[in-house]
């Protein structure tokens, strides 16, 4: 949810829901998310979500953030996002292993998220 939240912030200067994504040891995490699939732990989560409503934008860009992130599982996951600037920016100076709840900016999102557009742009001149 927080590839599909900073890429979305990036690419449409909007974010693609409302709930705040926290800083937490092992990586961004949305506390209503995490407490509705905690039960899985690092396994793969086989609930397929249903979500009729939403718009073929918001729909199209989910399956591509899928197909991005899709195959990477939950240490690989952990790992990407400890190397993302607003992770590490929320974190502070906090050792790795101590609990926060801090909040992780949406518009350092929008910024390091931008920053890889235009890093993939020159990559295809």
């Amino acid at each position: 949810m927080y590839y599909a939240q900073g890429w979305y912030l990036a690419l449409y200067n909007k974010p693609l829901f409302d709930d705040k994504i926290e800083a937490w040891v092992h990586g961004p995490v949305i506390p209503a998310a995490y407490h509705s699939f905690k039960q899985y732990g690092y396994g793969l989560i086989d609930e397929k979500p249903s979500f009729p409503n939403l718009s073929p934008k918001i729909r199209s860009h989910l399956d591509e953030v899928i197909d991005v992130y899709g195959s990477y599982s939950a240490f690989e996951l952990e790992h990407l996002t400890h190397q993302t600037t607003p992770w590490k920016k929320a974190r502070g100076n906090l050792p790795i292993d101590e609990a926060s709840s801090a909040e992780i900016s949406q518009i350092d999102m929008k910024e390091y998220f931008l920053e890889k557009v235009a890093e993939n742009e020159q990559k295809n001149l």
